[in-house]
């Protein structure tokens, strides 16, 4: 039996002064997922990932850990809405770090 999706935000931390990643990584790297950038603040870069079939979320925080330098892993949001990913592993995002991590989850009991 499967639950409503259940949304969830995990704010990681505040902080007054922000810095972040402001360019999108390339498409490659993290296809099926998105990078968004906000369009009122465009030196906000979010990484989506949505829809209904599974994502290899390891390879892509690999590619990023190993292809973006150090001072351009931290993003300001995360966004998870698929239905497919049941279970997040650990160290998935690797030294890739994010402002707030929103996650839409499709819980099995």
């Amino acid at each position: 039996m499967f639950l409503d999706l259940i949304f969830f935000t995990i704010p990681l931390f505040t902080i007054t002064e922000i810095t972040y990643c402001i360019e999108c990584p390339s498409e490659r790297m993290i296809k099926p997922c998105i990078c968004v950038k906000d369009k009122i603040y465009p030196n906000v870069v979010n990484i989506s990932c949505g829809g209904n079939e599974n994502i290899n979320l390891k390879r892509i925080f690999n590619e990023l850990s190993i292809n973006l330098e150090d001072g351009k892993k931290t993003f300001s949001s995360f966004y998870l809405n698929n239905t497919a990913i049941s279970e997040i592993t650990e160290n998935v995002f690797k030294d890739i770090t994010f402002y707030n991590v929103m996650m839409y989850l499709q819980l099995s009991v």
